[in-house]
């Protein structure tokens, strides 16, 4: 597989890079090197491991850039410094490379130390066939021919993350699909690793102005509902920031200045290599509803208050980056999310049009669209089963120059349900592609390993990231067959039965959200159809021909083996019940799968169904089992 986006040309040249096990090249790092450079060297020298060769590092201490001399020159290197090039993170959105030959070495280097790694990830595709697939599974040719590169690699997405609980705590795994965006986890041998600063998705409460902090001191700077103040959970006591105070009070101590003054002062200056600095309002739909909050909302939207706010913010950054920091680059990154969703904006037909300049993005800020109401079994700007999402891009698109999308691909109530976006997310992705995306963030199960296709869907979706241009029904065969081996047509077959069966659950009122909880909802399924399934795995299962491919297909046996415990234990022996829990637990630890609804324990569902098919709980007594819908 190649690595494809490229500008440029690869050409065959005359000799091996590497033959038989042995390779006459080195491997060549700056002098001093940095970590980065250093982990770059490592990670080139692991790959050509897997060919089963073996191949030295040296610095190019004392070195000139002599042509005849053969090397895999990474970072900067006397070779590359004799290319006279300069890369600029506009030109290669952030971390992209080059690749070119200077004599007999291959000169290596990205727009920054990320970018230098990437690279070296990149040549080893393009020449050896290099492909990372998950922790536990990549291919590389045996043997390498010699090529002339003169190219140029700038990724789709300025931003990507397929984020999962894997590819989040897994920081190795999640830097080799080259994840760098929103909630990336980056040690300091990754180099500078994502443009986003650490601030969170509810920024504004919890870390600009941390409520715990401030609303002693100044209870009118937030809003919470007296409903919720004294016993909600959060996110839901979590309280949003009162936008018209932040508008019109600009008094020395008052909420704004000590707002901005945080935000530069705390994230800004000490986070010097990011770009992306996020605005995020509380998890909630909560909004101020104040005299001031509110009148400005019945003129200008709720989004459109927002909006005046963060301008108003992004202005004065602005004005702080010019004064203090002309070289960087700075976005203030903005929801369109639950509450300010809708966008400022007034229709007329198919038109849009900003209420009014005020609301308009000034060219700073970034506009991430969260889509989370979607019904994922159809594209996100589906007109007729999708009229809020595609209205929402459709009106954000005439009020900001900047996007990004926090995009879904899970259930967030149950763990083993594979969720649509499979069938969906070619379409997605090349609509955020030509709608100007710069970020995307796809967002998978974060409680949990196990979720099912979960390697695949990562390995696809950075693909796509990658390479918009790429098509995610060939990533995923390739994955499949790669991943799954000997038993891959029977997973190809099973995949296959879930998309199609998807139409079956639509008749039955599954809306593709993402909190429908399909696995433990009776009227989804029949027990002969979840016997289908069964049926598949068992094929594949037999076809396994070492555990560690029977453990991969076991994993993928944990939505039906949980289905038909939680929704048909009924219609079972007592025998029949207890010998599929003792196979759900065996896969479930094959799997890693350590929660099944949200946060609660796996084992504790187990537990309880023991407790249940022997007579001795019912459901109403199970604060587990009581979510079933039967």
């Amino acid at each position: 597989m190649k690595l494809n986006g490229h500008e440029g040309t690869i050409t065959d040249a005359s000799g091996y890079l590497f033959n038989c096990g042995a390779t006459d090249y080195k491997i060549l790092i700056p002098q001093n090197a940095t970590e980065p450079e250093k982990y770059a060297a490592k990670e080139v020298k692991r790959i050509f491991s897997l060919a089963y060769v073996d191949i030295k590092t040296v610095t190019d201490k004392g070195l000139t850039a002599d042509e005849t001399m053969r090397y895999i020159s990474i970072g900067n290197t006397v070779y590359f410094k004799k290319l006279n090039v300069k890369l600029t993170q506009s030109e290669f959105k952030f971390d992209g490379f080059i690749i070119k030959n200077v004599g007999n070495t291959y000169v290596i280097k990205g727009v920054n130390d990320t970018g230098d790694i990437f690279g070296a990830y990149g040549f080893m595709e393009y020449i050896a066939g290099y492909v990372y697939y998950a922790p536990d599974e990549a291919k590389i040719n045996y043997c390498a021919f010699n090529k002339n590169f003169d190219i140029k690699f700038v990724p789709s997405f300025f931003g990507r993350n397929a984020y999962s609980y894997d590819s989040h705590f897994n920081v190795d795994y999640g830097f080799r699909l080259r994840i760098n965006g929103e909630y990336a986890v980056r040690e300091k041998k990754h180099g500078v690793g994502t443009p986003w600063s650490k601030l969170s998705d509810q920024s504004y409460a919890l870390e600009i102005l941390d409520y715990k902090k401030y609303m002693p001191l100044h209870p009118d700077w937030f809003y919470l509902p007296e409903s919720v103040k004294n016993g909600a959970n959060p996110p839901r006591s979590n309280p949003q920031i009162c936008y018209s105070k932040g508008l019109y009070d600009d008094s020395d101590g008052g909420m704004y200045k000590t707002f901005l003054s945080n935000l530069i002062n705390n994230y800004i200056i000490p986070e010097s290599g990011k770009s992306f600095f996020m605005l995020g309002m509380s998890d909630n739909e909560y909004f101020c509803d104040c005299p001031a909050c509110r009148e400005e909302a019945a003129k200008y939207k709720k989004s459109g208050l927002a909006m005046r706010f963060v301008n108003k913010v992004a202005k004065d950054v602005e004005k702080w980056r010019q004064q203090n920091a002309p070289e960087r680059e700075i976005y203030l990154v903005a929801f369109a999310y639950l509450s300010i969703f809708e966008p400022p904006v007034t229709q007329n037909g198919d038109k849009y049009l900003p209420i009014d300049e005020s609301v308009i993005a000034e060219d700073n800020v970034i506009i991430q669209i969260a889509p989370i109401s979607a019904n994922y079994l159809y594209p996100i700007n589906d007109g007729e089963h999708n009229i809020a999402a595609k209205k929402c891009f459709d009106g954000w698109k005439v009020c900001a120059k900047h996007f990004a999308v926090w995009d879904y691909r899970q259930d967030f109530g149950t763990q083993t349900f594979l969720f649509p976006t499979t069938v969906t997310a070619q379409k997605n992705n090349d609509f955020y592609y030509d709608y100007g995306v710069m970020d995307i963030f796809n967002q998978a199960q974060p409680f949990t390993a196990g979720s099912p296709f979960i390697f695949m869907d990562n390995f696809a979706r950075s693909r796509l990231h990658l390479n918009a241009k790429d098509d995610y029904g060939e990533l995923c065969a390739e994955f499949i067959t790669a991943y799954y081996k000997t038993a891959a047509p029977h997973i190809k077959a099973y995949l296959k039965w879930f998309e199609d069966y998807y139409k079956v659950m639509e008749k039955r009122g599954y809306n593709g959200g993402i909190g429908n909880r399909a696995a433990i909802k009776k009227r989804y399924y029949t027990k002969a159809e979840l016997l289908e399934a069964k049926q598949i795995l068992t094929d594949a299962l037999c076809a396994a021909k070492d555990k560690k491919v029977y453990d991969r297909v076991n994993a993928l046996t944990l939505f039906y083996k949980f289905t038909l415990l939680l929704c048909f234990w009924q219609e079972n022996t007592l025998k029949e019940n207890l010998a599929l829990i003792k196979e759900t637990k065996e896969a479930a630890k094959a799997a890693g799968l350590k929660t099944f609804f949200r946060r609660e324990k796996t084992k504790y569902y187990l537990k309880d169904l023991k407790k249940l098919v022997k007579g001795k709980i019912d459901y109403k007594d199970s604060i587990y089992l009581n979510k079933v819908e039967l």
